[in-house]
């Protein structure tokens, strides 16, 4: 895959182990990473996997990713909090996990230096600051950028850390995380557990985007009683939302396919399709891969009971190795070309 590309990973509580599957498969085939962009359980594997792209050790950091998702019991991340239970914030604090990142993140550091971007996506309980100075309204997506160098100074680790905790914080079983100048976070996945937007922003040099999601395209929801009822609905919202925005970078696609084609047979000039493109709000659109990583049918279980069963969590590991080979397999042009229809969408600039 020549030029950069930028990957998305979505969370989903212990399903995450299905984006360390497919990591060790990107890390294996090379796949030329710039920026990350992830949320939830994504954010935690891509803090990781950005502390070994940046060292060079890349497989290496993918490869400690699936043994640690398929070894590590719930005690190692659950830490029982009497205080955030009293406050119904949550049953434990994060402070476990924290030390399990750091730790992870650290044997890689220090690097080569390699450049990396990191996008972390948070839920602001109390709103994102910046969108009500802004715009005066309210949305609760905050969106945290880092560079590289982040890795290369303990405090500014300790930001990082402290960000991607938030982004993961699964609401009702772990309190909120404060943020500076956010206040009280939590998992980024309430308000998009699928980030394409975010992936192309400020670095038009990416040319595709590689999202790794545990949601097939197409699945038959499960009996609409108790705890999957309940799971469901959070996929609904969460599926709902990646289908408007591959297909929004399908509509795009062909709006720009035709308007290239328009130029072509003379029909425009170079300044009469600028205009146009301008005209329609597709000025800075240009053509991008996505590239989709997602299993072919429901993963088994759920995002709940696969924190308890390192069996469950064992087979989202495989499954994710399983759908990155195949959604990296060598396609013919003609395939290429045609589209969502193979999982490979072009997109635009968000």
């Amino acid at each position: 895959m020549p030029g950069e590309t930028a990957l998305v990973l979505a969370g989903a509580f212990s399903k995450g182990a299905f984006g360390a599957g497919a990591l060790e498969v990107l890390a294996e085939r090379g796949v030329p990473i710039r920026r990350i962009v992830a949320t939830s359980a994504g954010a935690l594997n891509a803090v990781v996997y950005a502390a070994g792209l940046r060292a060079g050790r890349a497989r290496e950091a993918a490869a400690d990713l699936a043994a640690l998702w398929g070894k590590a019991s719930w005690w190692s991340v659950f830490d029982p909090s009497l205080a955030d239970v009293v406050r119904l914030r949550g049953l434990s604090n994060m402070d476990k996990l924290r030390r399990l990142l750091r730790r992870y993140t650290e044997r890689w550091l220090p690097g080569e230096g390699r450049p990396i971007d990191l996008c972390l996506v948070l839920t602001a309980t109390r709103g994102d600051p910046e969108t009500k100075r802004r715009e005066r309204a309210t949305s609760f997506e905050s969106v945290l950028t880092f560079d590289g160098s982040v890795f290369d100074d303990a405090g500014s680790r300790e930001r990082l850390y402290r960000a991607a905790l938030a982004a993961a914080a699964f609401p009702g079983l772990y309190a909120p995380v404060d943020v500076p100048d956010l206040g009280p976070c939590i998992d980024g996945g309430a308000v998009d557990n699928n980030p394409i937007g975010n992936a192309l922003e400020a670095n038009p040099a990416i040319d595709r985007v590689v999202l790794v999601t545990h949601n097939p395209k197409l699945f038959t929801p499960p009996p609409f009683q108790g705890l999957r009822f309940g799971e469901h609905v959070v996929e609904i919202a969460a599926n709902e939302r990646l289908y408007r925005d591959l297909r929004e970078a399908a509509a795009v696609h062909t709006r720009l396919t035709e308007l290239e084609a328009l130029r072509r047979r003379g029909v425009l000039d170079d300044a009469q399709l600028k205009a146009v493109r301008r005209a329609v709000g597709l000025a800075e659109a240009r053509f991008i891969e996505i590239v989709e990583v997602r299993p072919e049918e429901p993963l088994p279980g759920s995002a709940v009971t696969g924190f308890f069963s390192r069996r469950l969590r064992g087979r989202f590991v495989e499954e994710g190795r399983r759908a990155a080979r195949r959604a990296l397999a060598p396609r013919a042009p003609e395939e290429i070309a045609a589209g969502p229809e193979e999982s490979i969408t072009p997109g635009r600039r968000s």
